[in-house]
């Protein structure tokens, strides 16, 4: 009887898995010919939040990260831009935080082979769906368009499912 209930939960798992939207997000890879330069960025809309707070205004927040690669320099991040165009005709930009560190923080040092996460803040309300483009700008004017990929959620494996 068992066996009978893990095969139909596996089942059950591998239907939800099929039938789950694929994870939506943008990234780019900007380098130097030497390498000096040579990092990913990435823009997460799934980890979109509309924050509300009692004393202000509403904001949306979305992950993005810097991924320095092994073989490059070390990366400063002086409050690089990013601009998001709405299905609607839309431009919007994030804005600069206070912070000085911690993941809203948007000057920063990237060391080679390091990955870290940032919290761009835009203070407009928007769906992921509305997103049409996105780009990363950099202080010195450098505009880079992030392409849209999508990939399929990581699906169950039959160990796990045996596990629960």
């Amino acid at each position: 009887m068992k066996k009978l209930f893990t095969i139909a939960l596996l089942l059950t798992i591998m239907s939800a898995s099929a039938n789950a939207q694929k994870i939506v997000y943008y990234s780019t890879v900007i380098n130097t010919p030497d390498k000096t330069i040579d990092f990913d960025f990435g823009f997460y809309p799934k980890t979109m939040q509309y924050v509300e707070p009692a004393d202000g205004k509403g904001y949306t927040v979305i992950r993005c990260a810097v991924i320095n690669q092994k073989t490059a320099k070390p990366f400063e991040w002086r409050d690089e831009k990013v601009n998001i165009y709405l299905k609607s005709g839309k431009l919007i930009r994030n804005y600069t935080t206070r912070a000085e560190t911690g993941d809203y923080a948007v000057k920063y040092t990237v060391d080679p082979g390091v990955t870290r996460y940032q919290e761009y803040c835009f203070s407009h309300k928007f769906a992921v769906d509305e997103i049409e483009k996105v780009w990363l700008v950099m202080g010195d004017n450098q505009i880079f368009e992030l392409y849209k990929k999508e990939v399929d959620p990581k699906p169950a494996t039959a160990a796990n499912a045996a596990k629960q």
